[in-house]
């Protein structure tokens, strides 16, 4: 299922992507952290920032840690959405995940500064 979410979402329909990701549960098969990836992707490129961070929610609350790519297209989406807030609070989680530490000093660059 993952690849076909992906190919809807690189081509725009993100809404067959999500409808892909509701087979998938609908057949006991449960999305890892590639498979929403892909469907957080189509949701930035549809302009859908609310159902991006939806599904983030959700993969979190599944227990599925979501990787660098996946927080990079739920902030994506939330800026070019003009949805500033909502993408400055998933940045200081990135933030958090590229420094776990609390280590002093700049983690590698916000995206889109």
């Amino acid at each position: 299922f993952s690849c076909c979410i992906s190919a809807c979402g690189k081509s725009g329909q993100w809404e067959r992507a999500l409808d892909l990701l509701g087979e998938a549960r609908s057949r006991y098969l449960s999305p890892d952290g590639i498979t929403y990836s892909a469907a957080i992707q189509a949701c930035q490129v549809g302009s859908q920032w609310a159902k991006a961070v939806r599904l983030l929610q959700t993969m979190q609350a599944e227990g599925v840690v979501p990787d660098e790519n996946t927080m990079v297209s739920a902030i994506l989406a939330c800026r070019e959405s003009e949805q500033a807030e909502r993408a400055d609070e998933l940045q200081k989680k990135l933030d958090e995940m590229r420094n776990p530490q609390g280590r002093r000093g700049k983690s590698r660059r916000a995206v889109l500064d």
